[in-house]
């Protein structure tokens, strides 16, 4: 078994140092990335108007949503033009949300970025990451549908 060490033993020191340091720098780099989202979304909430659908807190942006923003305390975000749709349209809209916080889909996603963070030279964590993200909409869906709403309403 070939080991990095000895694939490295006859390169030159600044190739071994590069390749030692891209992986730590690669890391930082994508921890960055995910933060300046983050904080775009958490300065975009700060922004949103506040408004109750069928009971529920969520904000309104023009920018985001439907989403849940946040693991500790998410909260749901919707677009402004949700609310020129139907009260039926609006109320399938939260229950979707809702279901991803009941959940635990904001910490699974988290996880999941964490792991690829630590791992950006992986493309097969990238591609299960997206594989992921579909993969938690499509069980939202089924969620949704299971309270009794008909595929063609949804």
């Amino acid at each position: 078994a070939t080991t990095m060490g000895s694939v490295l033993d006859g390169a030159p020191m600044a190739v071994r140092v590069a390749v030692t340091a891209a992986w730590p720098l690669s890391t930082l780099l994508v921890l960055a990335a995910f933060g300046v989202s983050y904080r775009r979304h958490r300065a975009e909430l700060a922004r949103a108007a506040r408004h109750d659908i069928e009971g529920v807190p969520v904000s309104v942006t023009d920018a985001l949503g439907p989403a849940v923003i946040g693991v500790r305390a998410p909260r749901i975000v919707v677009p402004a033009w949700l609310l020129e749709r139907s009260a039926h349209e609006q109320r399938l809209v939260i229950t979707h949300e809702q279901s991803h916080i009941a959940a635990g889909d904001p910490l699974l996603l988290l996880s999941a970025c964490i792991a690829v963070a630590l791992m950006p030279w992986n493309p097969i964590a990238w591609f299960a990451l997206a594989r992921l993200r579909l993969a938690i909409e499509l069980d939202c869906d089924n969620r949704v549908l299971r309270t009794g709403t008909s595929p063609r309403q949804f």
